[in-house]
């Protein structure tokens, strides 16, 4: 079984996330390329190697779907992983900066976590084009940026996703 129907099978049908996809032929998602003419496209060349299927970088999705894989990763939603298992993906050895698959404290991970999700627990993932998701069980939350920073700079949205990242904690804190 390739890769991209593995995970439309065992990760999108259970959660129910039914605008989450692989590239396709589909032309009904936002511009990805500099020319803002490319809709549904990789705009990664070792992606585009990968047959332009790669966990890494070619999954379409929405704020709503992100919203059920994030209740997956907090354990709210049907496991589809044994607890366990689940526990050790999101959880880190001292001296390791990753879990195995999100982002727990590499140098990328300062801003989407910002000052205030907690440090050594909170998790989650950075992409290419502005998008991120940052997941804190020990607040039972999570924040979903979905942007596109082909017109921006990585000067530009780390910044954002750092001033996001706080002010979402900050109003959780006053909740």
């Amino acid at each position: 079984i390739s890769f991209d129907k593995f995970v439309e099978e065992r990760i999108f049908k259970p959660l129910e996330m039914k605008n989450s996809f692989f590239i396709s032929e589909r032309n009904d998602c936002a511009p990805t390329t500099t020319d803002g003419l490319k809709p549904c496209i990789v705009d990664d060349i070792w992606a585009q190697r990968l047959g332009r299927v790669a966990g890494h970088d070619s999954i379409f999705s929405t704020v709503l779907d992100l919203e059920k894989f994030s209740l997956f990763l907090l354990g709210e939603k049907p496991y589809l992983l044994k607890p366990v298992t689940l526990n050790k993906m999101v959880s880190f050895k001292e001296g390791e900066v990753q879990g195995l698959g999100p982002d727990i404290l590499s140098e990328y991970s300062d801003a989407p976590r910002g000052d205030y999700f907690h440090k050594g627990k909170s998790f989650g993932h950075t992409g290419f084009t502005g998008t991120s998701i940052w997941i804190d069980p020990t607040r039972s939350s999570y924040l979903i940026i979905l942007g596109n920073r082909q017109h921006l700079t990585r000067e530009n949205i780390r910044p954002m996703r750092k001033e996001l990242a706080n002010a979402a904690a900050l109003y959780l804190d006053e909740l």
